[in-house]
């Protein structure tokens, strides 16, 4: 929240430099017509388009800071006709008047539920604001100036001339400017900044399949209130047969089971690693992937993480966007359509899993060792919107060996391979060492030996995103101790790409490769780093695997199981077929098919994609502090999902025609 805060104050700030520029570099705000031997005034567009896109309080601001610019012009230009301006009834009050009121219509306008009355609406409210704002300033000019004779001398004898004369010229060409202009330039913002603006474009075209799904909703959300509430997190400590991934997990997996049955699905819970849910029949089907697991809710939450908390516009908690919410919002698809006896001619099944976070154990389990049969077609709702057609390799490797480091005692941070680490913990009896440490800048804590350094969750897959805090002390210890064999180490263990090892390769394709440090231990003077490598195509993994041994020697690497690359081609039938039907649904023609580093169950079968349902330009925190989902993607989710399974069933159909 802090973060959105920041960012509408330097938007709002960057507009008020735009009036300040425009009022006082010459042919700027005022652009003149020698042949006409006018001016036209184009500041008032900037107040317009902060007023669309934040509303009155923004209008309201930038309008008074149109007004005191105006007036400090008025007081620089003295014996003009400037100079009627330094009254500030005429120069402050009707500029400050304009944006205010000019906040108030559009905040109106936004009410209107129909896409292409909106926008006509807003190039109208548009242009009759700008009226507005010439008939006030006018009329304040007027009535309130007290050089009558500076007017005469310009040829204004009358109210009526005045308002008149410039109304012929000026202000038919500013209202066209500002019809022109502030609906396309706010459009832009709109989506650009929709976690800040008052967007009123934001899926406001309502499709057959926003009606179908509609009626659910409500559900949607007390479902998903209560699944959050099953701390699915993987618990080594509760882990048993009966359990195989802790009883969290177990817990959340049950809940998804008793809705199913509850709502007369056919379901099978596979020995808690995955519920299998179906309806419909035939031999080929549409399979939906989900997961019911979540990542550990570290770092500094505003609320508890496991009670969802919701305001107007978002819900907040653990899961709510990776992947609780997602699943829900393909559970109630499914539920939709079957409800509407739209499902006929293939089976649909929602696999709900309880390890994707942590090894996508659950899923191996029904493929390759209950060997079911592979997706016909299908997705899982665990990525990004439009749709994901490529997904990097992945691998965790583990660095373990001797490295006496003088002084240090021990130290611990994070918690899973593919997260930033957002805190170490250290025990440090050396005080140069210590006094070296409190001299950065990071966020620390520093109690007699013991040191807390805090850095900033992300996703394994961009760790570029976060401020990772063992990286932080380790950069420490490599300028401390001056060794230049441990700086070299250290310099392969800090890299976000991989490059000092020589395993950071890139191409326009995919982009670039990632290494994310996201465990580390040292006690009894040995270390224990774990990393999550994510590699794209036309990597030679046995390479790298002997460019990563070498770099580390003297320390030990092992390696865990590679979790292979996924490539689709962007004209395949199924990367068309889901594109089509999320383009459908939100008229976004301009986002294309993406390639990505994370990971999901895709790669666990055959004829998978990531199919959203984070949207573009929208950032929900995934594996952050304080995830969150817009209410209305969920929403709109839904019914991309209903559209997609309905295209995914047709094109079954069509195939078996063939």
């Amino acid at each position: 929240m802090r973060n959105k805060m920041i960012l509408k104050m330097c938007i709002n700030a960057m507009f008020i430099a735009l009036i300040v520029i425009m009022t006082f570099v010459p042919y700027v705000g005022f652009i003149p017509i020698p042949i006409l031997g006018i001016s036209i005034t184009i500041i008032h567009v900037v107040v317009l388009i902060g007023a669309m896109i934040f509303g009155w309080k923004s209008g309201l601001l930038l309008g008074t800071v149109f007004g005191i610019c105006s007036l400090l012009k008025a007081l620089s230009y003295p014996g003009t006709i400037d100079y009627l301006f330094v009254n500030p009834l005429v120069s402050v009050l009707p500029r400050l008047l304009f944006g205010l009121l000019s906040g108030i219509v559009f905040d109106l306008i936004r009410k209107i539920k129909n896409q292409y009355s909106l926008f006509a609406l807003f190039c109208i409210a548009s242009g009759a604001m700008t009226f507005i704002h010439s008939f006030l300033t006018l009329s304040c000019l007027y009535l309130f100036s007290f050089d009558k004779e500076l007017l005469i001398n310009n040829g204004v004898t009358s109210y009526g001339q005045l308002i008149a004369g410039i109304f012929a010229v000026n202000a038919i060409l500013e209202i066209v400017l500002a019809i022109v202009v502030t609906p396309s330039l706010s459009l832009a913002l709109f989506k650009a900044f929709p976690d800040i603006t008052r967007n009123p474009f934001d899926f406001i075209k309502q499709t057959y399949y926003d009606k179908i799904t509609k009626p659910y909703r409500r559900e949607c959300i007390n479902s998903l209130i209560e699944f959050v509430k099953h701390k699915s997190v993987y618990d080594q400590e509760t882990s048993d047969q009966k359990n195989p991934f802790g009883v969290g997990v177990s817990n959340a997996l049950n809940f998804i089971e008793n809705l199913a049955k509850k709502d007369g699905f056919d379901v099978v819970n596979y020995d808690n690693k995955i519920v299998e849910i179906t309806c419909g029949e035939g031999e080929k089907n549409i399979t939906i992937l989900a997961h019911a697991d979540v990542v550990p809710a570290t770092g500094e939450w505003t609320s508890d993480p496991f009670v969802v908390r919701k305001d107007k516009k978002y819900l907040y908690g653990r899961g709510v966007s990776d992947d609780k919410g997602p699943c829900l919002a393909a559970y109630y698809a499914i539920k939709s359509l079957v409800d509407n006896n739209l499902v006929s001619g293939y089976q649909i099944r929602l696999l709900v899993g309880g390890n994707e976070e942590s090894g996508s154990l659950g899923m191996k389990h029904y493929f390759d060792v209950l060997q079911k049969p592979q997706p016909t077609y299908g997705f899982t709702p665990d990525s990004d919107f439009p749709i994901i057609r490529a997904e990097k390799g992945i691998v965790n490797f583990v660095v373990e060996g001797k490295l006496p480091l003088k002084g240090i005692i021990s130290f611990q941070g994070g918690v899973v391979p593919n997260a930033v680490i957002d805190q170490l913990e250290a025990i440090v009896e050396d005080e140069d060492l210590k006094s070296a440490i409190r001299a950065e800048t990071f966020d620390k804590t520093i109690e007699n030996n013991h040191i807390t350094i805090k850095g900033k969750s992300a996703h394994g897959a961009q760790p570029y995103l976060g401020v990772n805090a063992a990286i932080l002390f380790l950069n420490v210890l490599s300028k401390y101790y001056n060794d230049g064999k441990l700086s070299d180490l250290i310099s392969k263990m800090v890299t976000l790409t991989g490059d000092t090892i020589g395993i950071g390769f890139e191409n326009d394709d995919m982009g670039s490769c990632s290494l994310n440090l996201g465990m580390i231990e040292y006690k009894d003077e040995t270390i224990k780093l774990i990393f999550n490598y994510r590699f794209i195509n036309g990597v030679d993994f046995e390479k790298c695997q002997h460019l990563i041994i070498d770099a580390f020697n003297p320390l030990s690497v092992r390696f865990g199981n590679v979790s292979r690359l996924l490539y689709f081609a962007k004209d395949s039938r199924l990367i068309q077929t889901l594109l089509n039907a999320y383009q459908l649904e939100t008229s976004d023609l301009v986002s294309q098919p993406l390639a990505i580093g994370g990971g999901t169950y895709a790669k666990e079968c055959e004829n998978v994609v990531a199919f959203g349902m984070q949207f573009p330009n929208e950032d929900t925190h995934m594996h952050e502090p304080n995830e969150m989902i817009k209410i209305n993607h969920l929403y709109k989710a839904m019914a991309i999902y209903a559209h997609a399974i309905i295209d995914l069933g047709n094109l079954i159909k069509d195939e078996n025609k063939i």
